[in-house]
């Protein structure tokens, strides 16, 4: 059996589709093209028949994306702890439509979309950056067609016994539970709650323990875009940001842009239904940091000025030198040399601490090269002391 990467295009009312060869009644159309072929991704794993299969038939449909991607991800999480291969679906608007449309605000919209179209990545049926033990995805045609038996099972089995409990418990009871199973073909009953049902979202409390694993989880740091939505950035990459260019959109950062997503109600009669029922955010530890605005650089000139303040002195010594250097004959002799040494530790620990060390590291560091100091120049100055008595 093989999988069928989708590109969707969809057609508002009012294009003429039938002149571009698509017969409607004035219908919105979602129309899938073959942008290429590729196995199944259990087929290319060859777990086949004998791999182990998770599929929730009791997933979300008839809500936003949002909804539907936060329980597709911590579906997906589960599966990926109890290392099954995870079982996904369309985004579905409408699951009891029969002729592929439904309506919404009086509008004609697809009944549902291929969730290749929207996202990719293991979640999605792509393979995993890293090997792992657990093959991506795979469709729910394909669980279909390789699972003639199937055990099916009541979500009140689980979550009804842990009721209120918190998504990490949520998650370690239901792997306990298909643990116990041996049939390898599992699937989640339709038609009842989902096991992370709105109720578990909307409470602050009860989200915050799953964050650890689900962060380190490859369901989350090998998410991806579809191809369709990085083509559909791409050709807007001007309005957005100006790094963004064909074929290089990836997971960096966009310097100075911020995206922000607070949703806590799609419109006013949700909002107030939030509310009511006191629905907050989800609160991570707080981080503590405070704020260095960057340090002012003074203008170039004024650098300049200063640089070359700082080095006339090392211009006019070594003009000194050069004037007294007959009288100096034993400026590099062994008594002598530990001294111009030592000179030079000292200033290379200033132009040291000018770049990278703090007070006390150069206090600390100036000290001890002070000493050294003293104790070659007082050496320098018995050697002098000594040639001259020779000479007197």
């Amino acid at each position: 059996m093989n999988v069928h990467h989708l590109a969707l295009f969809y057609v508002y009312p009012g294009y003429d589709i039938e002149q571009n060869g698509i017969h409607s009644q004035n219908r919105p159309a979602t129309i899938a093209v073959r942008t290429h072929r590729k196995p199944t991704s259990a087929a290319i794993f060859g777990v086949g028949r004998d791999g182990k299969y998770l599929f929730m038939a009791n997933h979300v449909w008839g809500l936003g994306w949002g909804n539907v991607m936060q329980e597709q991800i911590l579906n997906a999480h589960l599966a990926y702890t109890v290392k099954a291969t995870y079982v996904f679906d369309n985004y579905t608007w409408d699951c009891c439509s029969s002729d592929g449309y439904s309506e919404y605000n009086g509008n004609l919209i697809p009944a549902y979309i291929p969730m290749t179209a929207l996202i990719a990545g293991p979640i999605a049926g792509d393979p995993f950056t890293f090997k792992e033990h657990v093959p991506p995805a795979v469709m729910k045609e394909y669980f279909d067609d390789i699972c003639e038996t199937k055990t099916v099972i009541s979500t009140d089995e689980v979550n009804g016994q842990i009721s209120s409990a918190s998504a990490a418990t949520v998650v370690q009871a239901w792997a306990d539970k298909i643990s116990s199973i041996d049939n390898n073909c599992i699937e989640i009953m339709k038609g009842g709650n989902q096991i992370f049902d709105f109720w578990l979202f909307g409470d602050a409390t009860r989200l915050l323990d799953i964050w650890p694993s689900l962060s380190r989880s490859p369901v989350l740091t090998e998410f991806q875009w579809s191809p369709l939505v990085i083509d559909a950035v791409e050709t807007n990459g001007a309005l957005i940001h100006p790094s963004i260019k064909p074929g290089l959109v990836s997971r960096d950062r966009l310097p100075g842009v911020l995206a922000l997503h607070i949703r806590r109600g799609d419109f006013e009669e949700h909002c107030s239904l939030l509310a009511g029922y006191r629905s907050r955010f989800h609160p991570l530890p707080e981080i503590q940091h405070t704020f260095q605005p960057p340090q002012k650089v003074p203008m170039k000139w004024v650098s300049m000025t200063f640089l070359w303040v700082v080095l006339s002195p090392w211009l006019a010594l070594l003009y000194l030198w050069g004037t007294v250097s007959p009288r100096l004959p034993h400026l590099f002799s062994a008594s002598t040399l530990p001294f111009t040494l030592s000179v030079v530790l000292l200033e290379l620990l200033i132009m040291w601490y000018w770049v990278e060390l703090t007070l006390g590291d150069i206090l600390l560091y100036g000290s001890g090269a002070a000493v050294l100091a003293a104790l070659m120049g007082k050496q320098a100055l018995a050697g002098i002391a000594e040639r001259r008595l020779k000479h007197a």
